[in-house]
């Protein structure tokens, strides 16, 4: 299991007291014009665009071009070929990033997903059913990590299973005719899957909420060189929530054009989606180990396709920088 130090807490407790304080406009700007920030079209990402339509980032100082993605395994590429500043994605982009020689580190977690499962055919119940049978995911995505970490958790080898590497839009049918037992994927997905396959989800990532979360990460040099402008990223990114939640029916409309779902489906999908509020994510930050659940990481480099080489987990996060962003309020 890979840990982090902790941070001393004496020193620590001198440091956040310092913060909280300390206004961040106009404390070492950066020359930089746009920074252009990545992230999938999904329903945690929301408050990138509720910042985007209440002109949060204007209000802030800060020039950001945001970049949608349809598509995970282009957003990763182009996260790690550097085409982006930021990227706010599950644990697998900031992880193949790292692995393709690119250095980004986490400086906020954002939210946490339950809307992951695996569901299989009538007859399937469990993890073990599936040994020899045929099961699909999308290479690289954060459900393959999710497959991975469960089976390892189960004590499964992968090559137990016959893997095949499926595509969102096509899992569905190929259930349906038999092509595949089972399939990790998400919602909508998932639940389109049970009601037309009379299957079972099987597994659902509510268990492990935590591996399925959201993070902000820059480039280590950019957050050094850059430091303000992540701070204001990130002070952004609560303001946000915090318009979220004074302004409900705004919000799941703004989310139903961004999504391009109905009002039904963005209100199913939005109880799957949990934001961590300020206090969680210092309680995160600060613990002696954020990433326990990291550990699992280690079992996608199996995958020499998805992760072609290893790297130092523990240089993921950038622990003091996320500290002391994530503590100085929204309202300064």
């Amino acid at each position: 299991m890979y840990r982090f130090a902790p941070l001393r807490p004496l020193i620590l407790s001198f440091l956040l007291a310092f913060l909280v304080v300390i206004p961040v406009s106009g404390v070492g700007c950066s020359s930089r014009s746009s920074i252009s920030l990545g992230f999938p079209r999904r329903y945690s990402s929301l408050p990138w665009k509720v910042a985007e339509e209440e002109g949060l980032f204007e209000e802030e100082g800060i020039g950001v071009r945001l970049r949608v993605f349809d598509d995970d395994e282009k957003l990763w590429r182009d996260w790690a070929r550097g085409s982006l500043d930021a990227a706010y994605t599950g644990i697998g982009g900031c992880v193949n990033a790292r692995a393709h020689d690119s250095d980004p580190v986490i400086v906020m977690f954002g939210a946490k997903s339950d809307n992951s499962g695996i569901v299989a055919r009538p007859g399937l119940g469990t993890l073990t059913d599936l040994v020899g049978k045929k099961v699909g995911v999308e290479s690289g995505s954060e459900e393959h990590f999710f497959l991975l970490f469960v089976l390892e958790r189960q004590g499964i080898k992968h090559t137990a299973l016959q893997m095949m590497d499926v595509s969102q839009g096509e899992g569905g049918e190929m259930l349906a005719t038999g092509e595949l037992d089972a399939w990790a994927t998400r919602e909508p997905y998932l639940s389109e899957a049970v009601t037309v396959t009379g299957g079972k989800v099987i597994v659902s990532c509510d268990e492990i909420a935590e591996f399925m979360s959201y993070q902000l990460s820059v480039l280590a040099e950019e957050a050094d060189k850059n430091y303000p402008e992540v701070r204001r990223l990130i002070r952004i990114w609560f303001k946000a929530l915090d318009s979220m939640e004074k302004n409900v029916s705004q919000t799941q409309r703004l989310a139903v054009r961004f999504l391009n779902m109905t009002q039904e489906q963005v209100e199913d999908l939005s109880q799957g989606v949990s934001f961590y509020t300020r206090e969680e994510e210092l309680g995160l930050v600060l613990s002696p180990d954020p990433f326990k659940w990291l550990g699992a990481v280690e079992y996608a480099l199996k995958f020499q396709e998805v992760i072609p080489r290893e790297f130092d987990i523990a240089g993921i996060m950038n622990l003091n920088l996320a500290a002391e962003a994530v503590a100085v309020p929204v309202s300064q």
